[in-house]
């Protein structure tokens, strides 16, 4: 009985040491002269992936090649033409004039990023939130407003996150027509946010979708997780609002930043690998963070880390130890 129950135990601490890891699912792959995956989508049922867009994203994953280049079909051979077409699923080769072509992947740096709730009273009447609520009034995809005054299923949502101060004052500070900011952040500005239902914010933040500037602010979903969500439109209507003034319009730069991002983690390469037990791991909604478990050394895990890092030393440094309210 004794080594039963030891050998249970064992098990189990086998069994918490293995990660519930995943890679996004693809049915299309594209494939470099070695043989080695080098992008990849999940073309969903409304044919969001067409010609034009995945040669846009590829641009963003390849290294630019010296030569003319286009996507082959393996069993055709047939050119993926850069129109409004959708791709059809497959396997993919990159060519050119001299065959299949050799293609390296950026070096872009991609962030993950973590979620945290809106919990303080103080936070919400200082913080991004109450001017995002005045500006947005409602989810900005499905246009769901707060039931009776209560906002419990809306969200406020930075575009660039909180961890990635320095990156959002060198990049876009300068392009703000807003000056107010709340807790003297250029990032809190309401052109780096959204009201999002709290379903779509938690997609949002872990790019299972962003929205495309440049295609009229089209919702782009990098997953089939779109099955299970409410209904919405394509293209987000909150954003093409014509009573906002400019000086509150969210930044077209920072949505094809967030764009960009979701291009990197989920078509590049083979694909991040994602781990939904890491938000677990960060201990819950006031969690306390062991920062000696041997997990945590696992390279996979240490940018996920210094992004929750990095939004609990705001919160020191700006709010007074307030509890965190978005990301």
């Amino acid at each position: 009985m004794a080594n039963s129950a030891s050998s249970r135990s064992g098990d189990n601490t086998a069994m918490e040491r293995t990660p519930s890891c995943y890679k996004m699912p693809r049915n299309i792959r594209i494939y470099d002269s070695r043989g080695v995956e080098v992008a990849g989508v999940e073309q969903l049922p409304n044919g969001v992936w067409t010609g034009n867009r995945l040669y846009r994203a590829l641009d963003v994953c390849f290294v630019a090649p010296t030569v003319r280049w286009w996507l082959a079909g393996r069993d055709s051979g047939r050119e993926v033409m850069r129109d409004n077409e959708p791709v059809a699923q497959g396997y993919y080769d990159v060519m050119s004039q001299g065959g299949p072509l050799q293609i390296e992947n950026t070096a872009t740096p991609f962030f993950e990023r973590t979620i945290t709730p809106v919990t303080s009273p103080q936070v919400l009447k200082s913080s991004l939130v109450a001017p995002l609520r005045l500006r947005d009034g409602k989810c900005v995809i499905t246009g769901r407003s707060p039931y009776a005054g209560r906002w419990t299923a809306l969200q406020a949502c930075h575009i660039v996150p909180l961890t990635h101060l320095e990156l959002f004052n060198e990049h876009f500070s300068s392009l703000l027509l807003d000056d107010t900011f709340p807790e003297g952040q250029p990032l809190n500005s309401v052109q780096n946010g959204l009201i999002l239902g709290c379903e779509f914010h938690a997609h949002f933040v872990k790019y299972d979708f962003s929205i495309d500037p440049d295609d009229g602010y089209r919702i782009v979903w990098f997953s089939s997780v779109i099955k299970s969500m409410a209904p919405h439109p394509e293209y987000v209507p909150g954003l093409r609002r014509a009573d906002i003034p400019e000086n509150q319009r969210v930044l077209d730069e920072v949505l094809r930043w967030h764009y960009t991002q979701a291009v990197l983690g989920n078509v590049r390469g083979a694909g991040v690998r994602w781990n939904d037990s890491w938000d677990e791991d960060l201990g819950g909604k006031f969690g306390r963070l062991d920062l000696s478990e041997k997990r945590w050394t696992d390279p996979e895990r240490k940018g996920f880390l210094e992004s929750e890092l990095g939004v609990r030393l705001y919160d020191i440094a700006h709010r007074r130890n307030a509890p965190m309210y978005a990301v």
